[in-house]
């Protein structure tokens, strides 16, 4: 039977190329879902694969229905709204792969071990060179007009999108009490092999054998909405509209802020807003979350603050040639009275974005200040504006940090800068 179905997806297809793949992971993460989806569309796309017929499956749903039916005038989404459907793709893969066929491949093709070793370098290329995978019907572009009507302004006035780390996100995108293991850890079959390669991490390796809890990885990763609202209050003073995102929020936006700070996610927010706004702001900001993903997806610049994988920056995703910024979190360590450098950080991977371990390491887990954040997000728009000014010792330290870096680091090769106030600021820290 499975030969049969694959003979009428063939003719289906039409003669374009077919690929079969699958999401890794929690395939309900919008970050997982548009992040995967737009690096294997646009790599096959730079291979000179023109029109290709793509199915992709999903062990969940896909979390956002007007992503679904952008997505899916290109290609074919099957989740478990299908489950019939796609119960028989998955024998069809599974006899592709047994096969050694090319038409069964990763939907991110540097798996089993991309965020081990240098994973953003090889994806650089697809992000600024590849064209979008979305676009919007003339009828979504009426549609969004009534959205920025009901916001209060308009899609020619300048607004950037805020979205932050919201537990009860997180709560609500899993039925678990565990988190599934992270989507670049779903082909890792040999976790001796992977400690091993691992071994000059010692005692502080993470011991990936015991499931990570929600509580844990929520408590060390909180963050606060307090220390966003100036850098909103500042935006909003100077004519910019602060639009605040999110699927489930913990807290409102307080009623006393500047009116140009709109709570969307409260109250007008929707699977098509969700798109629409990510894809027209002036830039993102992602404070400790994927929310930036979409706004990557249509080539917007991204401020990525509260940045708790410090192996990590964040590669420039958008041709326009502004760089993406990010600024990582800082870990105090108690017993000796002063913050790890981040070479010290660097050596214990992702130790730290689990609460657990920064107990038993006498670690706390500091998230980004208001200042911290305000300076990052200022740069960003001066940079944008074209009033931005790199000295020459500033350089010097973006190059001093990056230096840091060993070739098992996820920022390794990769072209995004840290806030450069922030580098001024911890010098000390840069060793």
């Amino acid at each position: 039977g499975t030969e049969k179905d694959f003979e009428r997806l063939q003719r289906i297809a039409r003669g374009r190329p077919i690929f079969i793949t699958h999401i890794c992971g929690n395939g309900q993460v919008l970050s997982h879902m548009v992040n995967q989806i737009e690096v294997f569309v646009r790599h096959l796309y730079l291979r000179g694969i023109e029109n290709p017929f793509v199915v992709i499956l999903n062990p969940d749903k896909f979390v956002n229905e007007a992503l679904v039916q952008m997505y899916g005038r290109k290609l074919w989404l099957i989740d478990s709204r299908y489950p019939h459907l796609r119960k028989r793709l998955i024998n069809m893969r599974e006899w592709l792969v047994s096969v050694k066929s090319p038409i069964a491949v990763d939907i991110d093709p540097y798996n089993p071990r991309p965020h081990v070793v240098n994973y953003w370098a090889p994806q650089m290329k697809c992000w600024i060179e590849g064209a979008t995978t979305l676009e919007f019907s003339p009828v979504e572009t009426r549609k969004g007009d009534d959205l920025f009507s009901d916001l209060g302004f308009s899609a020619d006035d300048e607004f950037i999108c805020l979205g932050i780390r919201e537990s009860s996100y997180y709560d609500s995108v899993s039925s678990l009490g565990k988190y599934k293991p992270f989507y670049w850890m779903s082909n890792i079959d040999n976790f001796e092999r992977f400690d091993q390669d691992n071994e000059e991490l010692g005692a502080l390796s993470i011991d990936f054998h015991e499931e990570i809890s929600r509580s844990q990885r929520v408590e060390a990763l909180k963050t606060p909405l307090e220390n966003y609202l100036p850098m909103a209050e500042k935006l909003a003073e100077n004519g910019t509209y602060v639009v605040r995102m999110g699927l489930s929020i913990d807290n409102a936006i307080p009623t006393k802020t500047n009116k140009k700070v709109i709570d969307y996610a409260r109250k007008f927010r929707s699977d098509f807003g969700d798109i629409l706004l990510s894809a027209k702001c002036k830039f993102a900001i992602a404070g400790g979350t994927g929310s930036q993903w979409i706004s990557c997806a249509f080539g917007r610049p991204v401020v990525n603050t509260d940045m708790y994988l410090p192996n990590n920056t964040f590669l420039n995703t958008n041709p326009d040639g502004f760089p993406n910024l990010s600024i990582p979190r800082k870990y105090w360590y108690i017993e000796e009275k002063r913050f790890l450098t981040y070479s010290e950080v660097f050596k214990v991977f992702r130790r730290y974005q689990n609460d657990k371990w920064c107990i038993l390491d006498g670690v706390e887990n500091i998230p980004n200040t208001s200042e911290e954040i305000t300076d990052v997000v200022m740069e960003m728009n001066s940079r944008i504006d074209g009033n931005w000014k790199t000295t020459s010792e500033d350089y010097e330290l973006q190059e001093k940090y990056r230096a840091l870096h060993s070739r098992k680091d996820d920022a390794f090769g990769s072209n995004g800068l840290i806030g450069t106030q922030f580098l001024r600021d911890n010098v000390d820290l840069i060793q």
